[in-house]
């Protein structure tokens, strides 16, 4: 998130309108300090030379100075100050007159929570105009679409809050993944604002779409899932593949990994947004198991160049009864070559690319391997002590299309089930171990595996394990979690939103940075932030 905050400064003589604008929106969620209000034109007067707010809100009817008068001061004597009015009357002149008085826009009472988001937008991109920089009036954005794609816009008090405009049926919509997050975190130093706001221009110019070009389709960064970008447009199908074919070839996949683009051809209203995005992402889930991009539809055609190709229909579940036994006898035997001769060449792992896997299909076998593994009795102690390592490292080899990952994750797996050295210590990699603790307590944020720190340090990933275990008490996936979340609660004084803190620190899904923070402290993000805003009263 941009370090820069801006400041908000609200003046109305009403006690009420004053706490609904205060209440009205997250302020710090978005890096805006929402300063105490004023209760009259001269009030804000006095405090701006000393609070030096950036964007001011007056009602327009208030004692000793009226709006209209405050705005006429503040645009002649701080014309930096980006100002709204405020006003419970429809009244042509008054609008008028916010307007030949240096007003960037008009608000009617009661505001409603996205009136009030549109301006503050619009406020934004004002100020950071000046220095061709979008980052918070981008967030912003993204942050309200994600609320009403997680449902969190549909409660009752909230349903009339949703615009006209937006409620429009049949509205097709794209769905961008980037599966490789490693590769975009670091372009933009794991800054997630900066991230989304670079993508979406890049998407904009893709598909032609000019910035603030609300009436031709809204593009927004789901802050939950930050590798995903979703259009809603009023685009047709045609349209829509063209937009896509144009995407793929905006981002190399040298440089930005492997997409996964989905059209969705007949989208529901913006209250069934929820439904599309499950549709859309199921339809993601069919996409070959390959490292390249793909354009899929959610009728399931996938397209190269414009043109539908044939998918496979196939099944490719060799995982048969037969060969569960001959997995569980192995691992019941210690027989780690016969273990792995199952896992990957008899199953048919080992030729999944080639031979038109899904990532549903993997992701499947992937859960039924783990079911028969950890279902099993009396497996070796450094196996369950590294059970979420190996885990994480699976995970990740499947959201970034990576065969190769999965195979060298499976080949760990078996060494630590089928070879168990008991406790003997040994310190000759001592030198090595202490070098790749400081270097993940200075790059905690990057992804590291077993295996992938085994290949660059030289060792034996079982080996450098269990030798790290025995030196910190810990092991190497614990420790990088501890220390994320560590640097997140030192993160959450700086008032930055969750989402921000998350990418920041390393994790992609926000979902998954909240269980692994409960985990490590026995509490929400919000919970632990509440108990430390309080503590700072």
């Amino acid at each position: 998130m941009s370090k820069r905050r801006y400041k908000v400064l609200a003046a109305d003589d009403e006690y009420w309108s004053r706490e609904n604008i205060r209440t009205l929106l997250p302020w710090d969620t978005y890096s805006i300090d929402f300063l105490e209000p004023a209760e009259d034109g001269e009030e804000v007067l006095e405090r701006i030379p000393v609070e030096k707010p950036d964007i001011v809100m007056t009602d327009i009817n208030m004692p000793f100075m009226d709006g209209l008068e405050l705005l006429n001061q503040i645009h002649e004597k701080y014309p930096d100050i980006v100002s709204v009015a405020i006003s419970g009357y429809d009244d042509f002149e008054k609008v008028k007159g916010v307007f030949l008085n240096g007003g960037i826009d008009y608000l009617l009472k009661p505001v409603g929570r996205e009136q009030m988001v549109a301006v503050l937008k619009k406020s934004l991109e004002a100020l950071e105009e000046k220095g061709n920089d979008f980052i918070i009036s981008s967030f912003v954005e993204d942050n309200e679409q994600s609320m009403i794609l997680t449902g969190k816009l549909y409660q009752a008090k909230r349903q009339t809050e949703i615009s006209v405009k937006r409620n429009v049926e049949h509205i097709p919509s794209l769905l961008v993944k980037f599966h490789d997050t490693s590769k975009i975190s670091q372009m933009y130093q794991n800054d997630m604002a900066k991230m989304s706001l670079g993508i979406k221009t890049m998407i904009r110019e893709a598909i032609g779409q000019p910035e603030n070009d609300e009436d031709n389709g809204v593009l927004f960064n789901y802050n939950t899932k930050v590798n995903e970008f979703i259009l809603c447009s009023s685009l047709d199908e045609s349209d829509l593949l063209k937009a896509a074919d144009s995407l793929v070839k905006e981002f190399p996949i040298d440089q930005y990994g492997p997409i996964t683009v989905v059209i969705k051809e007949r989208t529901q209203a913006v209250a069934d947004m929820a439904q599309t995005y499950r549709d859309m992402i199921t339809s993601m889930m069919n996409r070959p198991f390959e490292s390249h991009h793909v354009i899929i539809s959610c009728s399931g055609k996938i397209y190269e160049n414009g043109i539908p190709v044939t998918a496979s229909l196939m099944s490719h579940d060799n995982l048969t009864r037969t060969l569960e036994k001959e997995i569980t006898d192995a691992i019941s035997n210690g027989r780690g070559y016969a273990l792995k001769k199952c896992l990957i060449e008899k199953s048919g792992l080992s030729t999944c690319d080639t031979d038109g896997w899904s990532l549903f299909e993997i992701s499947q076998f992937m859960a039924r391997i783990s079911g028969i593994i950890w279902g099993m009795d009396n497996l070796p102690r450094q196996a369950i002590e590294n059970r979420e390592e190996i885990e994480n490292g699976i995970n990740y080899a499947q959201m970034m299309l990576d065969k190769n990952g999965l195979i060298e994750n499976l080949e760990l797996f078996v060494s630590l089930i089928c070879k168990d050295d008991g406790d003997m210590t040994d310190t000759s990699i001592t030198g090595q171990v202490e070098q790749i603790h400081d270097m993940l307590e200075k790059r905690y944020y990057e992804h590291f595996t077993l295996s992938h720190l085994g290949e660059q340090y030289h060792v034996d990933p079982t080996y450098l394990s269990r030798v790290f275990s025995q030196k910190y008490g810990e092991s190497i996936t614990a420790f990088i979690a501890r220390t994320r979340i560590e640097k997140a609660k030192e993160l959450m004084i700086r008032k930055q939103s969750f989402e921000a803190i998350s990418f920041e620190v390393g994790y992609e899904d926000y979902n998954y940075f909240s269980r692994v923070f409960r985990k490590q402290t026995g509490q929400s993000p919000s919970e632990y932030k509440k108990k430390l805003e309080a503590s700072h009263i």
